[in-house]
């Protein structure tokens, strides 16, 4: 990192505390300052990473309930095709679906946003260390991307499907 100043190794192994450990290897040159800054970084990544994760949290806090509404927009979308249904039980049903999707999306707008302002910082922080692979080993940027962009697209698509959902079950959208 930071121009080969300093090399941070580590399994990644979560120890019986609950904590990631990782060695850093300092170039005798490098300054405490510099050091100091590594180590906040590294400690600042780590933390907005978890923080963002709330997100995917939410997320599979939301799933079962949204699959449940998604399916009842659907049914109600081909009910509306026939003929032998009531046009105010629909009416109805539509309400209470729109209604339930603007709480499933006030209740995740603060957490959707909060996960996006965490993961442009955990980027962001990520760039500054500047890595470099060390012996053909893969960075700690790389190790950490492989496993946590695959969550933070799984939070926007859910946001995005929300809003899909949102659309869809808005009067509006269907008269």
């Amino acid at each position: 990192m930071l121009d080969s100043a300093v090399v941070t190794g580590g399994d990644f192994r979560i120890d019986s505390a609950g904590h990631l450990r990782l060695a850093l290897f300092v170039d005798q040159g490098a300054g405490n300052r510099r050091v100091g800054r590594v180590v906040q970084r590294i400690c600042e990544l780590e933390t907005y990473k978890s923080m963002s994760m709330l997100g995917f949290s939410k997320v599979k806090e939301m799933s079962g309930e949204m699959n449940r509404i998604d399916a009842e927009i659907n049914q109600l979308i081909f009910n509306m095709t026939g003929r032998d249904n009531s046009a105010e039980t629909t009416l109805h049903a539509l309400l209470r679906v729109s209604a339930e999707l603007e709480s499933q999306s006030a209740k995740s707008a603060f957490r959707f946003a909060a996960t996006k302002a965490y993961e442009a910082i955990v980027s962001q922080r990520g760039q500054v260390l500047r890595e470099e692979r060390f012996q053909g080993l893969q960075t700690f940027q790389e190790f950490t991307t492989r496993r946590y962009e695959p969550t933070m697209q799984t939070v926007k698509a859910t946001e995005l499907r929300l809003t899909d959902m949102t659309d869809r079950g808005d009067l509006g959208e269907i008269s």
